[in-house]
């Protein structure tokens, strides 16, 4: 009976220990909307390698399935301990004191391992409250094999955006009885990558004024509408929808089928055109009307802090790790962004996924890029002013881009007078 008895006791004792022990865990959490298996996939394995250097740290992952839930839980004050997020939503929640001021947290040694540019777009005030977890910039890309079925000589790709975009003209072949036939010579020119393309600062350097009132800004958004008027191609970046196109697929999709000579798009489309059964190239964007060369404009998506979070020590821990090259290493496996860190792209690992030139040519582009300065009415701009201008330019195959412009600037007059295009 005693025997049992001592039995129990070192029994209970030991459960209680262990009680013990998993409570005095510090938890955290994860939130994030990239709700891909590979990119779930890869958050498991950040989260697994930190938790095995911080054992007394667990981290749970929420995966959001629309940015609209994550951005609800923000507002009602219940939101992870860290965030993902778009440069988009960024300075409202700076502004709000829900975003961390992580200044006090960093040194100097590790905000320098990251490319200037990524960094800069979360830093309001010499205060930085995000950290990049992936970067994109628009690339153009060429179809080698087409371009030498020519009768006419391929243009350098250093020139002019003019001189190119009239080339592909020339060559582009539209067979409207079977678009599937068609062979563009220009495929998704956007005013986006008119902007892009010109090199303008969308932004003032504070954030407080829209500059895009420039008449070079408007004859390169003339130039997108008479290419996508030309091609009578609808975007399926806008509509989500991947076969809604002339020549039946999407922007990198189309460019796969060996049906158009150039296009802009992102560099992780680099993974996917591994596939193509044609010989292609890259090179960053042209130059502009004037033949000047305009620095990229690089967008990044961030982690950030909850200003709110209990457990702000473990968090920030948690994020460091994230953005170091342990655990950035794991999302440059999934075709999604590029890591932000200079030594990713230089070591010997990201140039496998990419290949050498390719990201000699992305490392150029991170050096020298630049980014949207953080202005508090960005999304207030983008969804109900720029986008369905966007769709108008692209989509409309009927209403006049002088037209087109007209409704724009009236849209923008009272909203953003300082915005109108000239």
């Amino acid at each position: 009976m005693k025997k049992i008895f001592f039995i129990f006791m070192v029994t209970a004792l030991i459960a209680g220990c262990a009680k013990k022990k998993d409570s005095s865990k510090i938890i955290i959490s994860y939130g994030t909307i990239e709700v891909l298996p590979e990119n779930i996939a890869a958050n498991i394995r950040i989260i697994k390698k930190f938790e095995k250097i911080h054992p007394n740290v667990r981290v749970t992952l929420k995966n959001y399935n629309k940015i609209d839930q994550l951005l609800t839980h923000l507002a009602a004050g219940n939101a992870p301990d860290i965030i993902w997020m778009h440069p988009f939503w960024m300075p409202k929640y700076v502004e709000s004191g829900v975003a961390l001021d992580l200044s006090p947290y960093l040194e100097a040694s590790f905000v320098n391992t990251f490319y200037k540019v990524c960094v800069d777009a979360y830093t309001y005030n010499n205060k930085i409250y995000g950290l990049p977890i992936q970067a994109n910039f628009p690339v153009l890309y060429y179809n080698k094999d087409l371009l030498e079925k020519t009768s006419l000589p391929c243009p350098n790709l250093e020139t002019d955006i003019n001189t190119l975009v009239n080339f592909t003209k020339k060559i582009t072949i539209y067979d409207k009885k079977n678009p599937n036939n068609s062979i563009i010579g220009f495929y998704n020119f956007t005013p986006l990558h008119a902007f892009n393309i010109g090199g303008f600062k969308l932004f003032s350097k504070d954030g407080d004024k829209l500059y895009i009132q420039n008449s070079k800004f408007r004859e390169l958004l003339k130039l997108a509408y008479d290419i996508n008027q030309t091609y009578k191609l609808t975007s399926s970046a806008l509509s989500m929808d991947q076969n809604v196109n002339a020549i039946g697929g999407g922007d990198s999709e189309n460019f796969l089928m060996g049906k158009t000579a150039f296009i802009i798009d992102s560099p992780y489309i680099v993974r996917t055109l591994k596939k193509a059964r044609f010989t292609w190239g890259l090179t960053l964007l042209p130059k502009d009307t004037k033949g000047k060369r305009q620095s990229t404009q690089v967008e990044t998506i961030c982690n950030f802090v909850n200003a709110n979070s209990k457990q702000k020590e473990a968090a920030v821990k948690f994020l460091k790790f994230y953005t170091s090259s342990k655990g950035l290493i794991e999302q440059a496996k999934v075709p999604n962004g590029i890591p932000p860190l200079t030594e990713l792209l230089k070591n010997d690992l990201i140039p496998k996924y990419y290949g050498k030139k390719e990201t000699d040519l992305f490392n150029l582009a991170l050096v020298n890029g630049t980014y949207l300065p953080p202005f508090k009415d960005l999304i207030q701009f983008w969804q109900t002013i720029y986008n369905p201008f966007l769709k108008q330019t692209i989509c409309n195959t009927k209403t006049s881009f002088n037209d087109i412009l007209s409704e724009f600037n009236k849209s923008v007059r009272t909203q953003f007078p300082e915005m109108e295009i000239k």
